[in-house]
């Protein structure tokens, strides 16, 4: 199950988005806040041939949006939203994975067993039908009976012969 779940391309796809909208979250909510700025420079310059002067330039820059309207807390309350979204799609991808691998096993485990008793017991066969003991019968009508009819007969004879709670269904070609 853990290489499964670490491997699955499904998985990782699911967590690189929800990498991508916590960065975008992180990003939204940074307009909540005062924003600056700081930029310098430095430069050297020739003006003859013994002179040399050095010049130097830094600026500051800062500002803050009042959020007035609310717009800037949406727009994070919405990334937050995404990042939930995601989240419940990545816990489905993993709980999906899980139960694939879970079916897949209990699938192995009722073959295995099926073979272990197909070892212990190989004169004996039996036909199952939904999980549940059946028997396959087949068969034509007697001459001069119609095939409605002999499916009549048989009908009333297992009604009258099957024990309580056993049951019996029509499959295949029937007419």
């Amino acid at each position: 199950i853990d290489i499964t779940l670490t491997d699955s391309p499904d998985r990782l796809i699911a967590a690189a988005r929800i990498k991508e909208a916590r960065g975008n979250r992180r990003s939204t909510r940074s307009f909540l806040f005062p924003q600056v700025n700081f930029s310098s420079s430095a430069r050297r310059e020739a003006i003859s041939e013994t002179s040399i002067d050095n010049f130097y330039d830094a600026r500051f820059d800062a500002s803050y949006e009042i959020d007035v309207f609310g717009k800037n807390k949406k727009n994070v309350e919405a990334a937050a939203a995404q990042i939930e979204s995601l989240q419940a799609s990545f816990d489905d991808v993993t709980i999906t994975l899980i139960a694939e691998i879970m079916r897949s096993y209990i699938d192995y485990r009722a073959f295995q067993k099926q073979i272990q008793i197909a070892k212990k017991k190989p004169n004996r066969t039996r036909k199952n039908f939904n999980a549940f003991r059946a028997a396959d019968i087949s068969g034509n009508p007697a001459p001069g009976y119609s095939s409605g009819q002999a499916q009549d007969a048989i009908t009333k004879i297992l009604d009258e012969t099957l024990p309580q709670g056993m049951d019996f269904e029509w499959t295949d070609l029937t007419y």
